[in-house]
């Protein structure tokens, strides 16, 4: 199962509410862990997307690229001291922010994530934004996605859609995991061009909240999936996350 939203008491929390035409009280704004700031404040933060952006081009160039052994020699050399400034740099991941319970930072390990994040050069990113009872992912996947011939890999879409329905799934203010997700792939998504993700509450049964979406390129439908999200209670919830190779037992 992948958790929806980060593992603390302010998952759950939401200044505001709208209702959904189910009736269920939905927040206002994404949930924490989704949201990501269109221009950080901090320098560093800055500079860390901007190397990212570098980061993925290249990633994408490569992807294409036909030149000779010397040309990607000379790139790996500047490569590997470029990581070499990096890895002299303090760090901390996640999972020991998790550990330590820090709550203070969740936008900045948003940027992080693999779907939406721009600090991540494994991400396309999507920008996600609520529209009513939707929440509402853009974007568009380089050929770092590539899967048949000029086509996003599927997986790649299955990953989308579990964000976006999640980020929508959350917005009931609960603390939730992916139980279940179903993917009907309708066409082929096509490489740089912009696509939407959309996603809805459809029910809610006992702990289990059920998420409708679809994927779309201009009028085109693309894809849709389903997906019921497991309610956890919120102890419960760390406890997972604490079991892990990495943890520190105290």
């Amino acid at each position: 199962m992948k958790a929806s939203g980060t593992a603390d008491s302010s998952v759950v929390e939401s200044s505001a509410t709208a209702t959904q035409g189910g009736g269920w009280p939905l927040a206002d704004q994404l949930p924490h862990g989704f949201r990501v700031p269109s221009e950080p404040q901090d320098p560093a933060w800055r500079a860390r997307r901007a190397l990212v952006s570098e980061l993925r081009e290249l990633g994408d160039l490569l992807m294409r690229s036909q030149a000779d052994a010397a040309c990607f020699d000379q790139a790996r050399a500047l490569i590997a001291e470029a990581r070499r400034a990096v890895d002299a740099a303090p760090a901390r991941s996640f999972f020991e922010a998790h550990q330590a319970r820090d709550t203070a930072a969740h936008e900045e390990w948003a940027d992080r994530g693999p779907v939406i994040g721009h600090a991540n050069p494994a991400a396309p990113p999507l920008s996600l934004l609520i529209e009513g009872d939707e929440v509402v992912g853009r974007g568009s996947y380089c050929d770092l996605f590539q899967g048949g011939p000029g086509c996003v890999h599927g997986g790649h879409i299955a990953a989308g859609f579990d964000h976006v329905l999640g980020a929508a799934a959350l917005r009931r203010g609960v603390v939730c995991m992916t139980g279940k997700l179903s993917v009907k792939y309708r066409r082929p998504v096509r490489l740089g061009v912009p696509v939407e993700y959309r996603a809805r509450i459809r029910d809610v049964v006992g702990r289990a909240t059920l998420v409708v979406g679809e994927l779309r390129g201009g009028d085109q439908l693309l894809a849709e999936a389903e997906a019921m999200f497991v309610e956890l209670d919120l102890e419960r919830m760390r406890d997972l996350l604490d079991q892990h190779p990495q943890a520190v037992k105290t």
